[in-house]
């Protein structure tokens, strides 16, 4: 048995492997790589911030998180078209919107949890049909948001072929919005549908969600339109207030804030030496750092009309479900991957008990959580309605903070309304010094 005298020579030899390997043997990791992309968000400069995603974020096996950030870091700079492409991209190599398959599980299994090819959480690889939806409706191409609509719904009954839900949220927002375009396009039965499954999800959502007004309004109308006095009944009486139909000669304008920045992953380990073998034992679990938007809400005005945003999606919430929901199965391979390093290191200490240390503690070293994740996605969406005569307007957008204070202003230029028109803008608010916090 190896012994671990200050002067054994066998402490001497594994001096250098030690100086290497602990540092790594504790702690939480950070990535300065992307905290610095955020600051240049924060600080507006987009160029300097996608510069920096490229150098950061290797190729190959981490291709989709970089298409991802590239994607979003486009769209905040209003460049829409490469914004489609790198998303395209994204989705090219993550595949259809599905279940986690059990590959991706096993891979991780042997090594590390880094090991294998980024492929996004659920919520995120949702998000990315929804950008890709608000990229396409932004940038003028109705039918292309139409076909991402349809891909929302397909993907969602491929994950849940009974209700069509993401088991840990990040739905909602994307049944809304697949609504709100089916209806553009005058698939009045579809927008309700698709409406009544974003309803749904909403109710199951913990009571930091609850459903937006907006859609219980269009609930009303469409159910209204199509008949069914009942269920517009009920929505109603949820509602408080029987909606208007937009009038003839209006068109509609939508503005979705997308506030702050969604939480940031780190690897928090512990690791333990057996001091009758000397052998360490490392688990390395991810956790959620949070960083809020500053802003609460969104108010658009152009001449006497005015509206107030009202929050429709809560990344932060999705996020730690969904880590939550994946930590049982993260730890169970980090024991498996430790009681793999021991039997390896107990084999080959029957030929060098000094091989067996360097191959345990090296193979500890490498035990590190996976935190890599979409962290250019906001903390928080926010939708507003601000319905207009037709014309050509200049709105103001105001972002307001705790207490009602002003945060931010933007106008949006030249919006020209056609009489039954949707217009959808987005408004993307990194405040310069955003807080962060961990997690409990």
């Amino acid at each position: 048995m190896l012994r671990f005298g200050l002067n054994s020579p066998d402490m001497r030899g594994l001096a250098g492997a030690l100086l290497i390997v602990l540092p790594v043997l504790g702690g939480c990791a950070h990535n300065p790589g992307m905290q610095q992309v955020e600051h240049q968000l924060a600080r507006g400069d987009t160029d300097a911030a996608l510069t920096l995603a490229e150098r950061t974020i290797q190729a190959g096996r981490d291709e989709a998180l970089l298409a991802l950030h590239r994607g979003m870091i486009l769209r905040i700079a209003g460049e829409y078209e490469q914004s489609i492409e790198a998303f395209a991209a994204a989705m090219d190599i993550m595949g259809e919107l599905e279940a986690t398959s059990l590959s991706e599980v096993a891979a991780g299994l042997a090594v590390s949890e880094q090991i294998g090819a980024y492929n996004g959480a659920l919520h995120e690889r949702i998000l990315l049909h929804v950008y890709q939806a608000l990229n396409y409706l932004e940038s003028d191409q109705p039918d292309a948001a139409l076909v991402e609509a349809r891909r929302i719904d397909f993907g969602l009954r491929r994950i849940d072929n009974r209700f069509g839900r993401a088991p840990h949220g990040g739905d909602a927002f994307a049944r809304f919005l697949a609504g709100l375009i089916y209806e553009r396009h005058g698939e009045y039965s579809d927008a309700r549908i698709s409406l009544r499954k974003a309803l749904a999800v909403y109710d199951a959502y913990p009571d930091d969600q609850p459903a937006p007004r907006e859609l219980l309004r269009r609930l009303v109308l469409l159910s209204e339109r199509d008949g069914l006095g009942d269920e517009a009944r009920e929505y109603r009486q949820r509602l408080a207030e029987q909606p208007r139909p937009l009038p003839a000669e209006h068109g509609e304008v939508f503005i979705i804030l997308h506030n702050g920045l969604a939480p940031a992953l780190e690897s928090y380990s512990l690791t333990v030496q057996d001091f009758t073998t000397g052998y360490y034992y490392r688990i390395a679990l991810p956790g959620l750092r949070l960083r809020r938007g500053a802003a609460t809400r969104a108010v658009a005005s152009s001449d006497n009309h005015r509206a107030t945003s009202e929050p429709v999606e809560n990344i932060e919430s999705i996020a730690r479900r969904d880590l939550d929901a994946a930590l049982p199965g993260l730890q169970a391979r980090a024991i498996a991957r430790n009681v793999a390093r021991h039997q390896a290191s107990r084999a080959v200490s029957e030929e060098s008990e000094t091989l067996a240390l360097l191959l345990n503690f090296f193979a500890t070293a490498a035990e590190q959580a996976d935190t890599r994740n979409w962290r250019t996605l906001p903390a928080s969406l926010h939708l507003l309605r601000l319905p207009l005569p037709a014309g050509t307007y200049d709105i103001e957008v105001e972002l307001r903070g705790t207490g009602g204070a002003s945060s931010q202003r933007q106008i949006l230029d030249n919006v020209e309304i056609r009489p039954g028109d949707m217009h959808f803008h987005s408004m993307h608010w990194i405040p310069p010094d955003f807080p962060a916090r961990r997690t409990p």
